[in-house]
């Protein structure tokens, strides 16, 4: 935090993690895509603050740690149009990552999410109801590339492999300078 929007992609892990189309410019407005309209977007905290909160029920989230760095990804819209629809979007640092389970009320847990999360205070109270093995990003969000990077380049130019499903996968520091160098991230933003 101390340096935002500033980030260091030196000596951290870093991840690509996906997100569904409904809630990627409401969630993340800077990153809307051109094809968008700008009706979407409401004057909400969560749309208005750098703060971002983002649940996942995907196991591997439990190896992320302060600092490590995620790039975002919208997946299709459309099914079978992936190669040309979902693109990475935006750069973000890791806050933190806890289990829903570390929250010993649902009224700590909705006061945690509310502020920073798409979600009602009904969909994080049945969240919390539900108790399944979910894990709570939060993260700042750093920056939005300037050019949206397709799936198609990512694959045949920056080399993410396709073997596993890209809901969170590992990438290496070498990804996401490419990711950032090609997305037009201002290079005053990276630290080294």
């Amino acid at each position: 935090m101390k340096d935002f929007p500033r980030f260091d992609l030196r000596g951290r892990k870093h991840f690509l993690l996906a997100i569904y189309p409904e809630y990627h410019s409401s969630f993340l407005p800077e990153s809307i895509l051109k094809n968008e309209s700008y009706d979407i977007l409401e004057d909400v905290s969560h749309t208005n603050s750098i703060h971002k909160i983002y649940i996942s029920g995907i196991a591997r989230a439990k190896q992320m740690r302060a600092g490590d760095i995620i790039v975002i990804y919208r997946t299709t819209d459309r099914p079978g149009h992936a190669r040309f629809r979902s693109v990475a979007s935006s750069i973000v640092v890791v806050e933190e990552v806890r289990q829903i389970k570390s929250f010993a009320t649902e009224s700590e847990f909705v006061k945690y999410t509310k502020p920073y999360s798409v979600f009602t205070k009904e969909q994080l109270k049945d969240y919390f109801t539900n108790k399944g093995k979910y894990y709570i990003i939060k993260f700042t969000y750093n920056a939005a590339l300037t050019r949206r990077i397709i799936r198609g380049r990512l694959i045949d130019e920056c080399g993410i492999s396709t073997r596993t499903r890209w809901d969170l996968i590992g990438l290496s520091e070498d990804h996401v300078r490419w990711i950032a160098d090609f997305g037009g991230v201002n290079e005053g933003l990276i630290v080294n």
